[in-house]
């Protein structure tokens, strides 16, 4: 380059700093540019990109144009030095460039830590208030259900208090808190308002009327905006202005005469949650177990727990004769009645409860009952069934006074059944209901209704109470069966029955089951097991029970042990009971409370030492002989029958193993499936039955 050509590239450049609006900047890349126009040493270059890779970290957008840098790192070592020198002074300008847009960001973020952040006002409520409505409310926290030093923050509406520490940060809260001015806030709580879960919450349960004070409080708005600083208004504007300060004042002033009112307080039941106006309600009179904290019903069912929800009606009249408004005021489901069975308690005690009121005390219950969509119910008949209203199975009894059976000292088991007028409360098992819903309960009198369905229940009472008060007087010892082996020396035509026995009283014996029945006795007589193979349906149960009634009635001879399906224990008992009502018999399965029920009340006399049975045979099942089997196998069994006997064919399975192990002196099994041409599956089913040939 000529020196003219350097002059003249001199007068350019002041020229173009004047156009740049960030001159110091354009100084300094203005010397770097002439000093790497004229570098070309290589290791000069090197040591300027090294310093240009430190500067790659000091922002993002800076990491972006590395990036770039690093694609073009190929091309630009195939230039001339001159060329990678040109490259580097443009780097060099971005970098400064990023210093200042940096420094920009930082000022920004300067200039909003010094911005004023404005605090939320403190919520202060009244801490003094007038005793007469300071009575009207609750001495624990609605929401904790803590009763401690803490001061409540009363509700306006009704009897609530909360504490404040309780009512919830601002975002999450459900209670309704109004500022009146500063450090004057009043409380409504989330019930009044109707946050509280229940439809028709701020409504009296007995006129259907919403409190006084229950509908969230409205501050009177102003309808001009404040003026800016400085700015004034004259003429209409500021009457106007005036005017509207004054119905706002004179509105506020409204709202506060209405507060702390102790008769716009409303009682709310503390367990259910309804409320009532105070005047509306009456107490008991000379009842010391009142809680006056908890609404009537309430009080009338302390201690029930709702068990079941059977159905639904629309309220009754001599509900609806309280309400005071229009039907159409009030939420869906506040004119329902809903029909209830309570826990620990039978059907016959079932009973019609208003929808407000079972909300309150199961709601999750009513939820999910409502969500089934059922149609309403006439009459309680339409989902009880009147089995269910049966006594089948006398567990327990009081008799006048709270006595027991022991308090009562009867001479025999005649007077103890003669004192059946003397029974006060019954503990009992319920046709077709489960172990888990035995209850107490009266029994039934046909005094109080003399219907058919009523007479029909005491007699299921009056059979269950016979069955209960013998189980005092059969004691059957665990080495009973031990001590009888044969029957006798006469020859079996001499003990062969010709006619039924009188002691079967279901019905008149078909001549192939009094055939079966000699056979049965003739196998015991030979003391040989046997296999009662008869097809479905020829009744060899009738014939089993037969047979073990004549042992029973003629020798004495028990106890029995049947084993059979689930399905058929039931059917068992039932024919036992109306074929052979001599033999006291209980049936030993399900649950395992449903077992320890019947252990303690129906087959061993707990209170004797050697526990002895209380029954003369015991039907049970297959799962109860693998779970229960320790108890089984302390007594001896006279005999054993196996029903569905084909399930003993594997000598390998737990059930052959346990009953293997049973003390017994004599086998049956029954079976209505013809055996299978399988010597290995008949063979065990022989050595079952006589493992000792």
């Amino acid at each position: 380059m000529s020196s003219d050509d350097l002059s003249s590239a001199q007068v350019v450049r002041p020229s173009h700093r004047q156009r740049s609006t960030r001159s110091d900047g354009n100084l300094v890349n203005k010397h770097l540019g002439d000093l790497l126009l004229h570098e070309s040493d290589t290791e000069l270059f090197r040591s300027k990109n090294n310093d240009r890779t430190k500067r790659k970290k000091r922002s993002s957008s800076s990491t972006e144009r590395s990036t770039s840098r690093r694609r073009s790192t190929a091309t630009t070592k195939r230039k001339s030095s001159r060329s990678n020198a040109l490259q580097s002074y443009i780097y060099a300008e971005d970098d400064l460039d990023d210093m200042e847009v940096e420094s920009d960001v930082q000022s920004v973020k300067t200039k909003r830590a010094s911005t004023p952040v404005k605090k939320r006002e403190k919520e202060e409520f009244k801490r003094k208030y007038d005793s007469e409505w300071e009575d009207k409310h609750w001495d624990m926290c609605e929401v904790c259900r803590h009763s401690d030093s803490r001061k409540l923050v009363y509700c306006q509406g009704c009897a609530v208090g909360v504490h404040q520490d309780c009512l919830g940060s601002f975002k999450d809260r459900r209670h309704n808190i109004t500022r009146l001015d500063e450090r004057d806030y009043v409380l409504q709580c989330r019930h009044c308002i109707g946050r509280g879960g229940q439809k028709g919450g701020n409504r009296s349960y007995i006129t259907g009327k919403v409190g006084p004070l229950c509908s969230p409080f409205k501050l009177p708005q102003r309808k001009f905006a404040p003026l800016e600083e400085g700015a004034y208004s004259t003429g209409e504007e500021l009457q106007a202005r005036n005017a509207d300060e004054e119905r706002v004042a004179a509105e506020l002033a409204e709202l506060r005469s209405r507060l702390y009112d102790p008769a716009a307080v409303m009682f709310r039941c503390a367990k259910c949650l309804r409320p009532a106006m105070f005047e509306d309600m009456t107490d008991p009179e000379d009842n010391y177990d009142f809680e006056p904290s908890q609404c009537m019903d309430c009080n009338l069912h302390k201690g029930d727990v709702v068990h079941l929800i059977l159905g639904w009606r629309n309220m009754t009249d001599d509900r609806l004769n309280t309400i005071e408004v229009a039907k159409k005021e009030l939420p869906a489901d506040y004119l329902k009645e809903y029909l209830v069975k309570w826990t620990d308690k039978p059907y016959t005690q079932v009973e019609w409860v208003t929808a407000s009121w079972l909300h309150g005390i199961a709601t999750a219950k009513k939820k999910n009952f409502d969500a089934k969509g059922l149609d309403a119910i006439r009459k309680e008949s339409d989902v009880i069934l009147e089995d269910y209203n049966r006594i089948d199975i006398v567990l327990d009894v009081l008799y006048e006074d709270e006595r027991t059976f022991v308090d009562m000292n009867f001479e025999d088991e005649d007077e103890a059944i003669a004192a059946m007028t003397k029974v006060d409360q019954v503990l009992a098992k319920w046709q077709q209901v489960q172990y888990d819903d035995v209850s107490w309960d009266s029994p039934p009198r046909l005094e109080a209704d003399p219907s058919p369905a009523m007479e029909e229940r005491v007699k299921a009472f009056e059979f269950a109470y016979r069955d209960w008060v013998r189980g005092f007087y059969v004691v059957v010892d665990r080495k009973h069966a031990v001590k009888k082996v044969k029957l006798s020396d006469a020859p079996f035509s001499v003990l062969e029955k010709k006619t039924q026995p009188k002691e079967l009283v279901g019905g008149e014996l078909m001549p192939y089951q009094m055939e079966g029945l000699n056979w049965l006795y003739y196998q015991y007589y030979l003391e040989h097991p046997a296999i009662l193979a008869d097809e479905m349906g020829l009744g060899k149960t009738i014939q089993i029970i037969s047979f073990l009634s004549v042992l029973f009635t003629d020798w004495a001879i028990a106890p029995f042990l049947i084993v059979a399906p689930n399905s058929t224990i039931s059917n068992w008992k039932r024919e036992f009971q109306k074929w052979a009502p001599g033999l006291r018999v209980a049936a030993f399965y399900g649950e395992k409370s449903a077992k320890t029920v019947i252990e303690n009340y129906e087959i061993i006399h707990k209170d004797q030492t050697s526990s002895p049975l209380k029954v003369h045979a015991l039907i049970t099942s297959y799962n109860t002989i693998e779970s229960d089997a320790a108890l089984l196998k302390k007594y001896h069994w006279a005999c054993l029958i196996v029903d569905e006997g084909q399930r003993l064919k594997n000598d390998e399975s737990i059930l052959f193993k346990l009953l293997s192990g049973f003390k017994v002196n004599h086998r049956i099994l029954l079976t209505g499936t013809p055996l299978q041409n399988n010597t290995k599956e008949l063979f065990n089913l022989l050595q079952f039955l006589d493992p000792g040939e």
